[in-house]
């Protein structure tokens, strides 16, 4: 019984927290909106009250920082928050929240990886790891 009550707890919480409710706002291949943010690059959505969307940019921020000085700030520049947070570091664009609401993007933290054409080729909804970062941001190195 007491797995039961476990479950039922979850379920309450992912179904209050929007867990099952929650659609993507955009899929992998769609065209990014018209957004001031960089082509190609990671848009990231989150909120100051979201205690994922802070985990999220903080290993973000610490994957950033194994990389040369020269080499984080052109990445940063391929990376843009939309949302009421701080930049994980250095160099990376704040858009106001209000793009995100505009944007119905109301899970969070949620990523974009925007290829030079405007598509977005990858999607993470949810906080990621360090290890998902370090594989991410190895990638972008390379965006032109």
């Amino acid at each position: 019984m007491a797995g039961l009550g476990a479950a039922a707890i979850v379920l309450a919480g992912v179904h209050a927290t929007g867990g099952f409710h929650a659609r993507p706002t955009i899929a992998v291949g769609s065209c990014a909106p018209a957004l001031d943010a960089p082509v190609p690059g990671v848009w990231i959505f989150a909120r100051a009250d979201c205690g994922h969307c802070t985990a999220h940019l903080a290993l973000l921020g610490n994957a950033m920082h194994a990389y040369p000085d020269s080499l984080r700030l052109q990445m940063a520049r391929r990376i843009v928050v939309v949302g009421d947070v701080q930049p994980p570091c250095d160099g990376v664009r704040v858009l106001p929240d209000s793009l995100r609401r505009a944007l119905h993007v109301t899970w969070t933290p949620e990523t974009w990886f925007v290829d030079a054409a405007g598509r977005v080729c990858k999607r993470w909804l949810g906080a990621r790891g360090a290890r998902a970062w370090r594989n991410a941001l190895a990638e972008t190195a390379a965006f032109p």
